[in-house]
């Protein structure tokens, strides 16, 4: 543009614009009263300072924070969500398990029957033992009491003779029931081994203070056979101590109640039947004592009760002391051979403390 002829034209101060937006693009001057390139002039001509560059990057970087930690919520969520399903998916598979185990179908229990003891065998029924030959009307004393079987006598034993209420030991006589003779006694067998020799007019009732001394001071008691050069070791038991044993916990409890029509052989489970279910198991035979069937009835319950070791022997508290002792043949079938271990001889408990009198 000229102002004037002959003069210098002059250029109009020119603005260089933005092609596009219509905004002047900074000048040097602009540049320099800003403060360098930062600050430059933004849209709409306003320049940002540095404060504000540092502010847009702490927003910026605050921005960017929230979105970490809200990735890091989401993710840790996900696993949660992801590990609750898992044990769900557990449980429920164990509840299935427990489930079906509860429908399967239970066993049945057995009968109360089932539970019944075997019956014990017979000495009626045919096939428990070898069939006899039939009896003759008068048996002989051998057919029923048959062959005589124990133990050999006790070598070196004290024997204690009996004769009535009083017993003699060798030369000495004493008379149990009197405190001071049952006291002179017990020192006399103390440590000893005694045999008890019976003579046929002695009855059980009236040992009863000699059996106590025996129990308590000798160190062992045999009782002899009356017919025969046998004899038996026994076990003495009053009747407080055969219920002591009776109350053990063990099969069998096997005793043999000696009574004046017979044998009666009874079990932790009953009586060993016989002929007459109401009577004794063994009855006796032309008014004796049947030593041969007692011998086959206890080898039956030997069968029966295969692992008792003891038998008892029980006689009516007024048998001959003689009688018991040819009972207690019957547990062996041999000489030295016993069906059970240990024989216990049941005696009657004094009614009251000896006196003097």
């Amino acid at each position: 543009m000229y102002h004037g002829v002959g003069k210098t034209p002059l250029r109009e101060k020119s603005v260089d614009c933005d092609s596009t937006m219509g905004v002047p693009l900074p000048t040097s001057r602009d540049i320099h009263h800003h403060g360098g390139a930062r600050g430059v002039v933004g849209a709409g001509g306003q320049g940002r300072t540095p404060k504000d560059a540092r502010s847009a990057r702490h927003l910026s970087m605050r921005h960017h924070q929230r979105r970490w930690m809200a990735a890091t919520w989401v993710e840790r969520h996900v696993r949660m969500v992801r590990g609750m399903y898992a044990a769900t998916q557990a449980l429920a598979v164990v509840l299935l398990v427990v489930v079906g185990a509860g429908c399967r179908e239970e066993k049945q229990a057995e009968p109360l029957k089932s539970l019944k003891p075997e019956p014990l065998p017979s000495l009626t029924v045919p096939g428990e033992a070898a069939p006899e030959a039939p009896r003759p009307a008068s048996p002989s004393e051998v057919e029923v009491a048959g062959p005589i079987h124990g133990e050999p006598l006790p070598a070196s034993a004290l024997r204690v003779a009996l004769a009535g209420e009083r017993v003699r030991v060798g030369e000495e006589a004493f008379e149990p029931a009197r405190p001071d003779d049952a006291a002179r006694l017990a020192r006399r067998v103390k440590g000893h081994t005694v045999l008890v020799v019976p003579d046929a007019d002695t009855f059980l009732v009236q040992t009863s203070e000699l059996f106590t001394v025996l129990r308590d001071s000798a160190e062992s008691v045999w009782l002899a056979h009356p017919d025969g050069p046998v004899a038996y070791p026994v076990v003495l038991r009053d009747e407080a101590g055969f219920r002591a044993w009776l109350e053990e916990v063990a099969p069998g409890k096997l005793r043999i109640i000696m009574r004046a029509d017979g044998f009666e052989l009874t079990t932790s489970v009953g009586k060993l039947p016989g002929p007459d279910p109401n009577g004794p198991s063994v009855p006796v035979r032309a008014g004796r004592q049947d030593i041969v069937t007692l011998r086959r009835g206890l080898g039956l319950l030997k069968g029966r009760f295969k692992t008792s070791e003891d038998i008892c022997l029980v006689p009516s508290f007024g048998t001959e002391v003689a009688q018991a002792a040819r009972a207690l043949g019957g547990n062996f079938t041999a000489p030295g051979e016993p069906l059970f271990d240990t024989l216990c001889f049941v005696y009657p408990t004094p009614h009251k403390a000896p006196d003097g009198g």
